[in-house]
């Protein structure tokens, strides 16, 4: 997700330009900005970047056509993008885990389009470059910004099941009504070391403020006195 998220950015803004004069712009979001730029810019330049991959993204960031004959349009939807990005990722059309990161941007992309000055498109016009930083401050700040926030999470509903091949990393709540051939319960994350004050959560002697408030509220109902201790 950083490594897309990044490239989204470097093709949208290369460098940071257009997103250094956003005003409001919180500073968590600016953090996790400059490391999905770092995370794909690492990406583009290794080994295991698929061919074409960095053409495609300088050909965004400088608004040339990779065939000489066209012209870059004057505007181009977000949505394009995303899908012209996913082409090298097969993992986000291919994998159903890949496919509920990819349903993150694209939902939040006809977001935009919605309520959006520019509906989610990137303007181009070399002579109003005003206008086309403004369409692209408007995809920083209300396509990218909520995903980088946290505010657009994925939907893991979207995955009806869980692929075989890898371990699912669970809630209690979410693994409700599921099952699995084999489970491990993790119950010593909270725990950093032996503490008294880590006995409620290892081996509770009274029950907790909730297990009180009903001890205290149950008899003045039909429910009546609670036939267990807390």
């Amino acid at each position: 997700m950083a490594i897309f998220g990044g490239l989204l950015l470097e093709c949208l803004d290369p460098g940071g330009a257009v997103e250094a004069e956003i005003r409001g712009l919180s500073r968590d979001i600016q953090r996790v900005f400059e490391q999905w730029r770092e995370t794909a810019i690492n990406f583009v330049n290794s080994a295991d970047a698929p061919d074409g991959l960095l053409e495609f993204a300088q050909g965004w960031a400088r608004r040339e056509p990779q065939r000489t004959e066209l012209r870059w349009p004057p505007r181009v939807p977000g949505l394009e993008l995303i899908y012209g990005l996913a082409h090298f990722f097969p993992a986000l059309h291919d994998d159903p885990e890949g496919q509920i990161y990819l349903e993150v941007f694209t939902r939040q992309i006809s977001a935009c389009e919605q309520v959006g000055d520019f509906s989610g498109r990137v303007i181009y016009d070399p002579e109003d470059t005003g206008l086309a930083d403004a369409s692209t401050r408007e995809l920083l700040r209300d396509f990218l910004g909520p995903i980088a926030s946290g505010t657009v999470k994925v939907n893991e509903d979207l995955m009806e099941a869980f692929p075989r091949d890898r371990l699912s990393i669970l809630s209690i709540h979410q693994s409700k009504g599921l099952e699995f051939p084999l489970v491990i319960v993790d119950v010593g994350a909270d725990f950093k070391g032996n503490h008294h004050a880590h006995r409620f959560k290892r081996f509770p002697k009274d029950g907790g403020t909730p297990h009180i408030m009903e001890d205290r509220l149950r008899p003045h109902s039909e429910l009546n006195h609670p036939i267990r201790s807390g």
